[in-house]
């Protein structure tokens, strides 16, 4: 790998911070602190440090690494890596934060199950039909409803992500008859 052509292609990327890995609860906790004051800096050098939007792409870092956390399919054993409360089996995927067209932007990718990505699709073009007032209304009545059945959190985050950003972007590419490749994008 030729580190300067990385490093150009970073640059025209737009690219900020990247992550690919294992993701535990405890990672995305410990690192939450860290990216947070590298948001904070990489987006005052650009002139882009509003709190406003620095609050919201960690809310959304934080949302995206939870969805790799509870639902990633590439997995490996946990031989000892992060703490005591660590699961079993680790988590992988990808997170990636920056900017362009004078946007922000966070952009994960993880392994689904495929049997899930045609409701997880169609979920998403929902929400994509929604102007802000829909998706804050469909968020309100979520927290009142329990959670879906096969669901690890409360069903909000993607309604979450939908309201801390002004878009999102998804891709699903199948991989074989049992795994896709998911992608979220929000532009914030």
């Amino acid at each position: 790998m030729n580190m300067l052509e990385y490093k150009d292609q970073l640059s025209r990327e737009g690219i900020l911070l990247s992550y690919r890995g294992p993701f535990t609860e405890a990672m995305v906790a410990e690192l939450g602190g860290t990216i947070r004051g590298q948001i904070e800096m990489k987006l005052a050098l650009i002139g882009q440090g509003k709190s406003a939007t620095i609050s919201r792409m960690f809310s959304v870092f934080i949302e995206l690494s939870q969805n790799v956390v509870r639902y990633s399919h590439e997995t490996t054993p946990n031989d000892g890596y992060g703490d005591a409360d660590a699961p079993d089996l680790l988590r992988h995927g990808v997170v990636v934060i920056g900017y362009q067209n004078d946007m922000n932007f966070v952009h994960c990718g993880n392994e689904i199950d495929a049997a899930a990505a045609d409701s997880l699709a169609n979920r998403l073009r929902e929400i994509q039909g929604m102007n802000r007032d829909e998706v804050n209304a469909a968020y309100r009545k979520k927290r009142r409803e329990k959670p879906e059945p096969g669901s690890l959190g409360a069903g909000l985050g993607l309604l979450e992500m939908a309201r801390l950003g002004s878009r999102l972007e998804f891709d699903i590419e199948a991989m074989n008859t049992e795994k896709a490749f998911f992608t979220i994008k929000v532009w914030i």
